[in-house]
């Protein structure tokens, strides 16, 4: 930030003193949120809330209980200033907070990413309500145990701090309060699949030799919600079970290209081979288009819940394993 705001002040001519000004007086912390906001309460509930409160506010929307604030500094005087940090455990002041970005970015962002085409397909319009049905749940849980954690656990990341963050990620998830709608999850999610778990198929390949059943069935599910047409507005749209959904994503002419082959094991080839999408060639590793083709096959042949029971091999994750 501060070498950005520096190209700026010499671009405008700024004078020397408002320069050492910035430099010096001032201090530019990195800063991580992590809290899911779903936006504006509906009519009904903002008069209800509004009621309770007692007063009329037109700018109030809805939050989760949950909430970390991560800010990057190791200055003694910001963290004098930022006083508030040891109020409660929400908010963390800390050297380096890579490791918080990591631990969000994988189990919370990349357990949505890698659920939200397959729970769209199983019929699941919010997350809490996909969270109360028992074979979706558990395969969150062992998606984020079983592959994510694995895949993540570093000298900088322990399994114990990961586990404990994928347990609040679960309730998290299964807030009765918050309507979370897939459908805007999927958006983008081409590209969220790149950023998010990418790495994370990578660090499973190297350290196991091998694809994890729940990654490559996420995967295999976003691949084939990504199977559209292009119609006459210019947008491309799924069908499922006889319905059409919107799918916004700037790589989508990529993906119908793919599926205008007809066949799931060539769509697959392509989609994973295509590395103006991946920055890499996805074939390479061990064993992923062919269990990327077989759950896609799966999908289509008998369904999204057929399809997550298999995943699972009917074991189911009590809640104590955690």
């Amino acid at each position: 930030m501060l070498s950005i705001l520096l190209e700026l002040a010499h671009q405008n001519g700024l004078e020397i003193a408002f320069i050492d000004w910035l430099e010096n007086a001032n201090h530019f912390c990195n800063s991580l949120v992590d809290r899911i906001v779903p936006g504006k309460f509906s009519p009904a509930g903002n008069a209800l809330v509004q009621a309770q409160l007692g007063y009329e506010d037109e700018l109030m929307i809805m939050c989760e209980e949950y909430a970390l604030w991560a800010i990057q500094t190791n200055s003694e005087k910001v963290k004098s200033v930022l006083s508030f940090a040891g109020a409660d455990n929400t908010t963390v002041l800390a050297p380096d907070i890579s490791k918080f970005r990591e631990i969000k970015l994988r189990l919370l962002n990349g357990s949505h990413t890698f659920s939200a085409a397959l729970a769209s397909l199983a019929g699941f319009t919010t997350v809490k309500e996909a969270m109360a049905d028992a074979s979706f749940n558990n395969f969150i849980r062992r998606l984020m145990q079983e592959a994510i954690i694995p895949a993540i656990e570093s000298e900088t990341i322990t399994a114990s701090e990961a586990k404990s963050f994928a347990a609040a990620v679960i309730d998290r998830y299964s807030n009765p309060y918050v309507d979370h709608l897939w459908a805007n999850i999927c958006t983008q999610s081409a590209s969220k699949m790149v950023t998010r778990n990418l790495q994370l198929l990578t660090n499973y390949a190297d350290r196991f030799g091998e694809p994890s059943p729940f990654m490559s069935l996420g995967l295999a599910a976003q691949i084939l919600y990504m199977n559209t047409s292009l119609e006459a507005d210019g947008k491309y749209y799924g069908t499922l079970n006889g319905k059409k959904y919107l799918v916004t994503d700037q790589h989508a002419a990529l993906y119908r290209q793919a599926w205008q082959q007809a066949d799931a094991s060539k769509a697959v080839n392509i989609i994973l081979q295509a590395e103006e999408l991946w920055g890499t060639n996805l074939s390479k590793f061990p064993g992923l288009t062919a269990s990327v083709t077989s759950w896609i096959q799966l999908l289509q042949q008998e369904g999204a819940a057929a399809a997550m029971q298999a995943a699972l091999g009917e074991k189911l994750l009590s809640t104590n394993e955690e």
